[in-house]
């Protein structure tokens, strides 16, 4: 199996570091969008590890020298994502304290499920994931007026840049597990497994954020609520079957268009903060 990461598309570890003292509570278009993105952020840095290390154990069963070398660099990107999620996850426990039990639980469960899975099953879930964050960044890049609310703070230069990458390396966990095993039943259970439960966990600290910031006590935000959750419930199943298919690629021309644009404007951006 060899990569379907176009030619022309590199998947560049980049090291920006951003500032998230003066950003605000509300920081995306609004507090449920905020929190939202909030509740994501505390699962990404453990569900990115467990990334890395699944594909760093198969590496030396990965025979294309052009596929290994990507997931090497993908491994590179997930651990410089975690440490800047680590970072924003620090400001957003110290307002929410009962997290740290939330990311007990994540830790525990994801081990859990590690242990008893067979090789093949462990080697799908950098797919699973990997397919569920690239829809979400290219929502996120696709509609930045919908989500950002066309405000302007580090930490949407921060989930600017991580969706950039995340579409970058978006068909590295497909191409790994395609390396190794052939069964696309295996990917569609490994995805039907994990995107109710993400789906769950998400929407579950989102609306315990909600609550403590009592946010959804007021009838004015029941309504956004209800239109925020049908608008990103389809991003957990997004391509869900597609992705199965005997003829999945990872990458449409849309994606290509829209990874140009989006990191001609991150370079803009980078060049303007130096």
């Amino acid at each position: 199996m060899q990569s379907s990461t176009p030619l022309d598309i590199h998947i560049t570890p980049r090291d920006p570091d951003f500032d998230f003292s003066d950003v605000n509570k509300v920081w995306m278009a609004d507090a449920i969008t905020s929190h939202f993105m909030n509740a994501l952020s505390i699962f990404i840095p453990f569900s990115e590890r467990s990334v890395s290390e699944i594909l760093r154990a198969n590496l030396t069963h990965i025979t294309d020298e052009h596929l290994n070398q990507q997931i090497k660099d993908m491994v590179k990107q997930e651990g410089r994502h975690a440490k800047m999620h680590r970072k924003s996850n620090e400001r957003i426990r110290a307002c929410y304290s009962g997290l740290n039990t939330v990311e007990k639980l994540q830790v525990f469960t994801m081990k859990w499920v590690r242990r008893f899975s067979s090789k093949a099953f462990e080697m799908a879930i950098p797919a699973a994931f990997e397919h569920f964050t690239s829809a979400v960044s290219r929502n996120i890049l696709s509609n930045q007026t919908k989500w950002t609310g066309n405000k302007k703070n580090a930490s949407i230069d921060f989930v600017i840049w991580h969706c950039l990458e995340e579409l970058e390396h978006q068909a590295v966990g497909h191409d790994a597990y395609k390396a190794l095993y052939k069964s696309r039943l295996r990917l569609l259970f490994s995805l039907l497994f994990w995107a109710p439960l993400s789906m769950i966990s998400v929407y579950g600290i989102q609306l315990y954020l909600m609550h403590k910031d009592r946010i959804i006590y007021k009838p004015k935000n029941w309504l956004p609520y209800i239109n925020f959750i049908a608008r990103s419930l389809p991003l957990f199943f997004k391509g869900t079957f597609q992705f199965c298919g005997k003829h999945y690629q990872p990458w449409s021309e849309a994606d290509k268009v829209l990874y140009q644009v989006a990191l001609a404007d991150f370079n803009q951006h980078s060049t303007e903060r130096t």
